[in-house]
């Protein structure tokens, strides 16, 4: 079978070959040739998929003409193959291409799981090499061709085609459990890869729109397991892009238009729960140790303001203990009925609100944020209030972690954060006082803003018993959305915006501010209205001493104590206004985290809140080596809990609101990072890093001979030029702590990322600047060369060498230089067998590409750099020729 394989592949190459040798004679004609490209009749799934393979790996991307073809020719030829493929794609489905690849019993498993996933980047690739082909064609921009091949088009095409093929093959109901394993495997290899190009939204709408139409087919419970099985089988970071597009469709389609909750018998909570099951079906919670946590600071204190109905769908969500496998229990659950429904609030969202807390209480919160962000974190706070019982709110000392910021939000000048404030205090009194203690600041009943806050301990969405609803026996009748939303409407006053509910319209009346202000002065001198919160100690009252101290005059300063627990040093770090305390805290700063690492739980707790202080701190005193311990600080605070400090850095790499010096920070501290935890880095090296922590010394750490030219050099006389190879020095290391997150903690997040801002160059400062793109691509450079040897370092080396190829037209040296670097690393860090073997095309396309590179000699170190590399490939082809003979290997 592989012999009619390549023999077809051949005859393929050979007309292609005959094509072009028209072109150079000006026949322009393609008619002859389609037939053997693109066969008429009947389908041919085997040939198909052979002459697609043919097509793509020709569909050139190169400046630099084949074969000696003008660039008319050259054109003429990229337009026909791309005609070419379009029939093929527009005639053949991946359940065709899925038949003839991983269902062929006659090879190896392990080598049709090698092809599909070479297949799969294949087509993965061809909108990236249409848009190319445009960008030197420039009159092709309307054909119907550049349409179809549009990434959105194309994806959702491969999305809608791959959803039929798991419909069609569960449909059968006797899946083995094999055939389930390879049917998971060919999906989400092709889903991961469309998520992670920045297409996340087309599966989520596929999930949504497909699966729980689903639910009353026969056959649904293996297809549900099919479908969380491949999400299961994602990598964090793929699961957090798949969620977020998942949610946020989900709203767009069933949630937009939910009034405001302000009755118990709303009907949105039908629709919170439908979105809610469908997600517990697709995602186990309990079995994937980074889905709390991501929903924890992604969604509720991660920077962005999602609509507040995704936050009642994850409160819902986190609610929900284990689900049940019988497909009966999920129908029940999807209308409703929540008899067998188990609840489990005391480890997630009691988890949930202390973070909610520590955020909503931090001064720099109350006083900085906007206040669409206040109420957001707010009305999470009091909805989670709502699910949990007063047994829980007293043994978790919630009224003890919220008082200190209750105490602030009262004490805040502008009217509105104050009535956060009261609203919050009055909501937990309620919940847990006696009747008669309760809580009351005398606000104005009728207000809407108040109405609303209100009302959110109400909702419980989760576990309120909806059958007790008057309407309950037109349940499945109400399941039509349109006909829910037409029929509810409690307010004018909606939720529907994406970033800020009902704005603040009418003002509190003065003679509430003075009753509030009596309030307080009663509650101090009265101490029976003070049981609630007065017998708790209140650390930050020493705060408040501190300024009574800096009032009086002094003759001698006040010592600042070194800080001996995260909590301490986080304090010092919000203290802006007070350069003593900033200075110890800096210098303090990577020796405290160094020690608490590994050492219970107290910096895993405090990680994010401490990333989020060291990236936008300020030099606002000018204090000396201020850089330098803010980078080292970092870097301790990266290598001591890597998981979870990690991604919420890289998240703020991609955020707007840094200046580029806190990217380059943030770069540089991910870089040192790893080298340390790969082995690579002594600790008294880091400080040092900072500042020479370039493109040069990254280069120079590779060991690369500077090469003036090429010429003159005989296929016999191929020399090295890497005196250690970075796989020799690896080998010496004994521990690689970095092997572990390399993949789904350091490099798919960082790339995740890219691929949103690389579509839109315009609106995009990243992509406009070529110095924080020169080094972003040269921080992957280094999460590559520290992952030597660990399981997934062919799927990062793929990804890696996908990313540089797509900015191959930066015509920035520094880019260009960055790019070189990036597959010199590849080549030092795989080995020349495995290169021959797994990255045949990527090779041969490198080596036609840094060709030009190097003849147009944009500079000494580019020019190095491309000679290195050239001769590096030139070696390996030669080496395992007849490794790459055949399909790897271009026209010649």
């Amino acid at each position: 079978m592989e012999e009619t394989h390549v023999s077809t592949e051949k005859l393929l190459r050979s007309y292609l070959q005959t094509f072009q040798n028209n072109l150079k004679e000006n026949i322009f004609k393609n008619d002859a040739i389609m037939q053997y490209f693109v066969p008429s009749g009947t389908k041919n799934s085997k040939r198909a998929k052979i002459s697609l393979q043919v097509l793509v790996s020709h569909f050139s991307t190169s400046y630099q003409p084949q074969d000696d073809l003008d660039s008319k020719q050259q054109t003429y030829l990229l337009t026909t193959i791309q005609m070419f493929i379009v029939s093929l794609l527009k005639s053949y489905t991946i359940l065709d291409f899925f038949d003839v690849i991983l269902k062929n019993e006659e090879v190896d498993l392990r080598v049709r799981y090698s092809e599909w996933k070479e297949f799969i980047r294949l087509i993965c690739s061809i909108p990236e090499r249409s848009a190319n082909l445009m960008a030197l064609d420039k009159s092709s921009g309307c054909k119907e061709e550049n349409s179809f091949l549009n990434e959105a088009k194309l994806f959702d095409k491969f999305a809608v085609d791959s959803e039929f093929l798991i419909y069609s093959k569960s449909g059968k109901g006797d899946l083995e459990e094999d055939e389930i394993k390879i049917l998971v495997f060919a999906c989400s290899e092709l889903f991961s890869k469309i998520c992670r190009i920045g297409h996340s939204k087309i599966l989520a709408q596929i999930v949504y729109s497909k699966l729980l139409n689903r639910l009353h087919d026969s056959t649904s419970h293996i297809y549900y397991k099919i479908w969380r099985n491949i999400i299961s089988s994602f990598s964090s970071h793929t699961i957090e892009l798949f969620l977020t597009a998942f949610l946020l469709h989900s709203q767009n389609q069933d949630l937009s238009k939910i009034t405001n909750p302000v009755s118990i018998e709303d009907k949105s909570r039908y629709l919170i729960r439908k979105v809610s099951t469908l997600l517990s079906l697709l995602i186990e919670k309990n079995n994937n140790e980074n889905i709390s946590y991501l929903i924890k600071f992604k969604y509720f204190v991660g920077g962005k303001i999602f609509p507040i109905s995704i936050i009642r769908v994850l409160c819902c969500f986190l609610s929900w203990g284990e689900f049940q496998d019988q497909f009966d229990d999920m129908l029940r659950k999807l209308v409703g009925r929540i008899d067998n429904l188990k609840l489990n609030v005391n480890d997630d969202l009691v988890q949930l609100l202390k973070t909610l807390i520590s955020s909503w209480s931090d001064p720099t919160f109350i006083k900085h944020a906007s206040n669409s962000t206040q109420i957001y974190v707010t009305s999470a706070i009091l909805i989670v209030f709502g699910y949990l019982p007063k047994s829980t709110l007293i043994k978790a000392a919630i009224s003890r972690e919220i008082t200190p910021g209750i105490t602030r939000w009262l004490q805040s000048t502008s009217e509105e954060s104050r009535k956060l404030g009261m609203v919050t205090a009055e909501m937990l009194s309620k919940l847990i006082d006696v009747s008669e203690n309760v809580l009351d600041f005398g606000l104005n009943p009728e207000d809407e803003d108040v109405k609303y806050l209100r009302q959110l301990i109400e909702l419980k969405d989760g576990i309120v018993d909806l059958p007790d609803i008057d309407y309950e026996d037109k349940v499945e009748a109400d399941l039509n959305v349109e006909s829910i939303l037409e029929k509810t409407s409690y307010h004018e006053n909606t939720i529907n915006n994406e970033h800020e509910f009902v704005t603040y319209q009418n003002e509190i009346k003065s003679g509430i501010l003075a009753e509030i202000k009596n309030s307080n002065k009663a509650r101090i001198a009265d101490s029976d209205d003070e049981d609630d919160f007065e017998p708790y100690p209140m650390k930050e009252e020493s705060d408040e001493e501190d300024d009574i101290v800096e009032s009086i005059p002094q003759t001698k300063k006040k010592k600042i104590l070194t800080p001996v627990y995260i909590i301490d040093l986080l304090s010092y770090l919000k203290a802006s206004n007070d350069p003593d305390k900033l200075e110890v805290a800096m210098k303090a700063a990577e020796k405290l985290i160094r020690e608490k690492t590994n050492f219970g739980t107290e910096l895993d707790e405090h990680a994010v809140e401490l990333a989020r202080l060291l990236i936008g701190l300020q030099d606002n005193f000018e204090l000396k080596g201020f850089e330098e311990y803010r980078h080292a600080a970092m870097v301790a605070l990266i290598c001591g809990c890597p998981k979870i400090a990690v991604p919420y850095i890289i998240q703020q790499f991609f955020e707007k609101k840094y200046s580029l010096a806190e990217k380059y920070l943030i770069l540089s501290a991910l870089s040192t990072g790893a080298r340390e935890l790969a082995g690579l880095q002594n600790i008294e090296d880091k400080k040092k890093n900072y500042i020479t922590d370039t493109l040069s010394q990254k280069i120079s750490e590779l060991n690369i001979t500077p090469i003036k030219t090429l010429k003159g050099t005989s296929s016999d006389k191929v020399r090295r030029f890497s005196r250690k190879p970075l796989v020799e020095s690896m080998r010496t290391i004994s521990v690689n702590r970095f092997s572990e997150v390399a993949a789904k903690t350091f490099f798919f997040p960082l790339t995740a990322g890219f691929w949103n801002l690389a579509r839109d160059r315009d609106r995009s400062s990243f992509m406009n600047d070529p110095t924080l793109v020169q080094r972003y691509v040269t921080t992957l450079g280094v999460f590559v060369q520290c992952s030597v040897n660990i399981i997934s370092l062919s799927q990062i080396t793929r990804e890696f060498w996908d990313l540089m190829f797509s900015l191959r037209f930066f015509d920035d040296p520094a880019v260009l230089c960055s790019i070189l670097f990036g597959i010199s690393v590849i080549l030092n860090t795989l080995s020349e067998r495995e290169l021959a073997e797994s990255f045949g095309k990527e090779l041969i396309e490198t080596q036609q590409w840094v060709t030009t590179i190097f003849e147009n000699k944009v500079n000494e170190q580019v020019q190095s750099i491309a000679a290195w590399v050239l001769v590096k490939i030139k070696e390996i082809i030669k080496e395992y020729q007849i490794l790459l003979m055949g399909n790897l290997l271009p026209l010649t």
